[in-house]
């Protein structure tokens, strides 16, 4: 998963969704994701516009290193995510 894109099942659970707007969930993020993907791909395009070689290179890698697990601890430590979702 890209930075900035949801799991589609894992928030769907988090959320408690169930049954068939499970599905229409998952979708919904799902095309969340693509956007997301899309507008990452036209930043990067961009970037290289007024950006140098290098500084582009350190842009890329600030996306490749990915934040969704920074993200999940921080809305755990919030209380945001529901105990039954939490591992141990």
């Amino acid at each position: 998963m890209k930075v900035g894109q949801l799991c589609s099942h894992g928030t769907g659970a988090n959320l408690g969704v169930a049954d068939e707007k499970n599905e229409q969930w998952v979708e919904i993020a799902r095309k969340y994701s693509r956007a997301v993907n899309t507008a990452t791909e036209q930043l990067f395009k961009d970037a290289e516009t007024i950006l140098n070689p290098e500084q582009v290179a350190l842009l890329k890698s600030w996306f490749a290193v990915g934040l969704n697990p920074e993200i999940n601890k921080v809305l755990n430590d919030k209380g945001l995510i529901p105990l039954t979702a939490k591992k141990e």
